[in-house]
């Protein structure tokens, strides 16, 4: 099986990928706070004194910092576009599972902005405006969209599971439970009524439905395992423990629950995060023409 059946086992993520993403963004932070902090008394200069600094032939966003600066995060932004490509073409199912390049989508998501912030040396205006604009709606949305990605279960490759993998993945998980650790039916019937809590309330709104999942899995795993057990078996040979398959359980359920309404909120969500991306890049292409047309190349010019 390699569907959600074997992600309750710890391995969402390789170590080392991780350990690569953490350095990533730490490294990647760093760096942009010590731009910002190090221009800090020009940026906070007004606008029309700026001029008379010596950082300003630096740092504005014709500088030779402050075009660097964009020319980075141009680059990012227009490399968010792989991501897509990717999950669309068959012939790069092999170039590594969709997850990671989520992780490099969502870098590229959060940095290219903030190296666009610096390059704008905190200064819009004009027809970029609406490429600058565009580029926070897209970074705010694609908070709320790696949220609801999460929600929607899908195997190691990163793919959305069908009603039969789904099935799979949940019989895996139950024989598990009966076989390794003597669960009853009724046991498993209540894992599935604490996993759901108000997911299926009318009163209850989706997004409320779907915080208080992710706030209240945390405990429901551990308390069903000492109620069911009485006692905690400790892990063997790296094997997962009662709790990790409990919490395996309750988070399919409760995402079989919500199912049907994520995967239309996902829907509706690209309907407004694409035309925002498109925007974005169009008047950021017309940006960058405009400027390479008077004389702004860079290191190239």
């Amino acid at each position: 099986m390699t569907g959600t059946g074997e992600a309750h086992k710890g391995k969402k993520r390789p170590r080392a990928w991780r350990v690569f993403l953490v350095v990533l963004y730490t490294l990647s932070a760093a760096f942009c706070i010590y731009q910002a902090l190090g221009g800090l008394s020009y940026y906070l200069t007004p606008y029309t004194s700026r001029p008379h600094l010596d950082a300003y032939r630096t740092l504005r966003p014709g500088g030779s910092v402050g075009h660097g600066f964009g020319v980075a995060g141009g680059a990012m932004l227009l490399l968010l576009l792989l991501y897509s490509v990717r999950k669309s073409n068959r012939l790069l199912r092999g170039a590594g599972p969709v997850g990671r390049w989520l992780d490099i989508h969502i870098y590229f998501g959060i940095f290219g902005p903030l190296l666009i912030i610096l390059h704008t040396s905190f200064k819009v205006g004009g027809i970029v405006a609406i490429s600058f604009w565009s580029m926070v709606a897209v970074a705010l949305s694609g908070v709320l969209g790696r949220f609801l990605y999460r929600q929607i279960p899908r195997n190691l490759l990163g793919d959305e599971l069908g009603a039969k993998e789904i099935g799979a993945a949940q019989r895996e998980i139950d024989s598990e439970l009966r076989d390794r650790f003597h669960l009853t039916g009724p046991m498993l019937d209540r894992i599935d009524r604490e996993a759901r809590g108000g997911a299926r309330s009318g009163g209850v709104s989706l997004a409320l439905a779907l915080l208080r999942g992710d706030l209240g899995l945390g405990r429901i795993p551990w308390r069903l395992a000492s109620e069911f057990s009485g006692k905690l078996p400790a892990p063997s040979d790296g094997a997962s423990t009662l709790p990790d398959v409990i919490r395996a359980r309750a988070l399919l359920t409760r995402r079989i629950a919500l199912l049907d309404r994520v995967q239309r909120l996902f829907h509706y969500w690209h309907v407004i995060h694409k035309p925002f991306a498109y925007t974005m890049l169009i008047f950021m292409i017309i940006h960058v023409v405009i400027a390479v047309v008077l004389g702004y190349r860079w290191i190239w010019s």
